[in-house]
């Protein structure tokens, strides 16, 4: 496999949805087409909201989006990868940008972190790793490789309508209760954007508590920042 780094660049998407985006040939991200698509599949039922409208994806059964907390060093990040037979697609090259892996062992997800218990024996609960999401694909049966990797982070936009004393209330509200952190992003167009870190500490997974807080109607636009693989 091609070792070269590719540095990914962040781009706003139309539905206002910021993700990290890496261009890489086909040759360049997988050893062969086959290594994508084998052993077990993808599974139906998952989407993503375009304004109202839900996208579909197929979620992988045997790839994962993975990423290291910064301290652990590369040795003790192959180390854990070895010990899990974690084969490498992608590698987690930059900050806040994951891996994207496929599993040997068992389905994808028996690795994912359980937000609603982190006690459980698995690799997404390891102290030295930040989270084990999905992966995912669009259903559009298109010949274009599109790979969505979850993220812990959430990029919204509140309601014009709500006062920054109504904005502070509603992020405390979810910081307490869901246990979510804020950050501020400046995106690449001249609008402000904000960034909910979802903690481990959090009893919903972030794709779950995206979907719920959209449908609350509690942002004016909400979506996992997905760290984006595009196969040309």
């Amino acid at each position: 496999m091609n070792t070269e780094i590719y540095k990914p660049i962040r781009i706003v998407t139309i539905i206002k949805v910021v993700v990290l985006l890496c261009v890489v040939s086909a040759c360049d991200l997988f050893n062969n087409e086959q290594e994508l698509f084998d052993d077990y599949g993808f599974e139906e039922g998952y989407f993503y909201y375009f304004g109202p409208e839900k996208v579909p994806l197929l979620r992988y059964k045997g790839h994962v989006s993975l990423e290291f907390k910064d301290h652990v060093i590369e040795e003790r990040r192959q180390e854990i990868l070895d010990q899990y037979g974690f084969e490498k697609i992608q590698a987690q090259f930059v900050a806040d940008f994951p891996g994207f892996y496929r599993v040997t062992k068992k389905p994808a997800t028996a690795y994912y972190t359980t937000y609603f218990d982190t006690t459980l024996n698995r690799l997404g609960n390891r102290p030295e790793v930040d989270y084990v999401l999905p992966a995912y694909e669009l259903d559009d049966h298109d010949d274009e490789c599109n790979i969505y990797l979850t993220t812990n982070t959430l990029l919204h936009t509140f309601h014009d309508s709500m006062s920054a004393i109504e904005q502070e209330i509603l992020l405390d509200s979810l910081a307490l209760y869901d246990r979510v952190i804020l950050q501020r992003y400046v995106s690449p167009i001249p609008t402000f954007y904000y960034l909910l870190t979802v903690s481990k500490e959090s009893d919903l997974d972030p794709y779950t508590l995206v979907n719920h807080y959209h449908e609350a109607n509690l942002f004016s636009s909400i979506n996992v920042n997905f760290g984006t693989l595009i196969c040309k």
